[in-house]
């Protein structure tokens, strides 16, 4: 009798995990981080930088301007590629021991292998000279954004929610079109997971769900926008605790009602009124992103879980002011799934009020004083 496809499924995902677990042991014994790739001197290949942390991966290496600027506030960049005494080039793949599971996977099964993630031209992987083993990633931060004000403001809120990144150094920069330097934590994207390692992200897809809930629910609550929630700008770290990245083109607003007219996000996870270049409320976008992001999780992991699935769905409602207020998730939590959908209509009337000063009910259960609002930047 011939397997069942879903068989075929179960035993396979259990051999990956079984080879997974043998390999992460061995990492951890033998310190295996990546293996190299000669890169030959005929090659058209660019050199790359490969790594998390931001999700992306860009061209050549650092200037000798950047390296400098890095190194004399004690950051060296890490080579994207090294060369040997002979001339040969190695060049650094994705961890292999995130990757090598893809290749047994009966989704890619007939895929050809897929290139490693690679950071923008702005960003580096650094480490300090004092602890070369662990990397962090190095932003430019450019003159008309105002991320670095917002992580800053972000630094000084008490309690911070584990569900944003922490800015851990900044400095200024002297390129024309930069103005700073913003030093992060270096951790994978949920959308690397998704497209490398998804087998590792499905048993904890309903945490980092709950996650992008809850720290965006958090920065709603400080009247934070951040208008390109995603997979790409979600990251977790190896406890798999969302982490939300990237406020490049995040907005202080006055309150929920408050609405611009600039067209920005990353197309399929805008909302439509972005689309029909209208008059919009960017935190109740947010809610349409934030809902996308949850229905594309439980879809592409095939992961079954009604209560999300009923929150991303009402978060997806085309009339903004219909999207339950984020600030409402704790009473999302309360009864079983089947009381959702009449938690999530009374939280509509709710929705449609002004931000207030404080709120109550984030995952540290405290209230946040009553903080002096003020606009951060302007749309662009």
């Amino acid at each position: 009798m011939k397997p069942r496809e879903d068989d075929i499924d179960k035993r396979t995902e259990e051999a990956i995990e079984k080879l997974t677990n043998i390999i992460s042991k061995h990492k951890k014994k033998f310190g295996l981080k990546s293996f190299s790739t000669r890169v030959t001197q005929g090659s058209k290949k660019k050199p790359t930088r490969t790594g998390g942390g931001g999700g992306g991966g860009g061209g050549g290496g650092p200037s000798t301007a950047e390296s400098a600027e890095l190194k004399s506030h004690g950051y060296e960049v890490k080579p994207g590629v090294i060369v040997e005494s002979s001339g040969v080039a190695l060049e650094p793949l994705f961890e292999v021991w995130r990757l090598f599971p893809i290749h047994y996977t009966i989704r890619h099964v007939d895929a050809q292998p897929l290139s490693p993630p690679q950071l923008p031209p702005h960003i580096l992987t650094v480490y300090q000279s004092s602890n070369p083993s662990n990397e962090l990633i190095a932003k430019k931060v450019r003159k008309k954004s105002d991320e670095l004000k917002i992580l800053r403001r972000l630094q000084t809120i008490q309690p911070k929610s584990e569900h944003v990144v922490s800015l851990l150094d900044s400095f200024d920069s002297f390129d024309p079109y930069f103005t700073s330097w913003a030093i992060l934590p270096k951790m994978d994207s949920v959308a690397v997971y998704i497209e490398f390692a998804p087998q590792q992200l499905r048993g904890k897809v309903t945490e980092v769900c709950w996650g992008l809930i809850k720290g965006l629910a958090y920065l709603h609550g400080l009247c934070i926008a951040h208008r390109d929630i995603k997979p790409d700008n979600l990251l977790v770290d190896q406890a798999f605790c969302l982490k939300i990245i990237d406020f490049d083109i995040a907005l202080q607003v006055k309150d929920e009602e408050e609405e611009v007219d600039d067209h920005c996000g990353t197309e399929h996870w805008i909302a439509p009124e972005i689309d029909e270049k209208l008059m919009y409320s960017p935190i109740k976008a947010d809610r349409w992103s934030c809902g996308c992001v949850v229905l594309c999780l439980l879809d592409e992991l095939r992961k079954e879980d009604k209560r999300l699935r009923m929150i991303g769905r009402k978060l997806q409602v085309h009339d903004p002011k219909q999207r339950p207020s984020l600030l409402e998730w704790p009473s999302w939590l309360d009864g079983p799934p089947s009381n959702v959908a009449n938690v999530l209509k009374a939280g509509e009337r709710k929705a449609s009020r002004p931000l207030q000063d404080t709120m109550e009910g984030t995952e540290e259960n405290t209230k946040f004083r009553k903080v002096k609002k003020q606009r951060l930047i302007e749309s662009h």
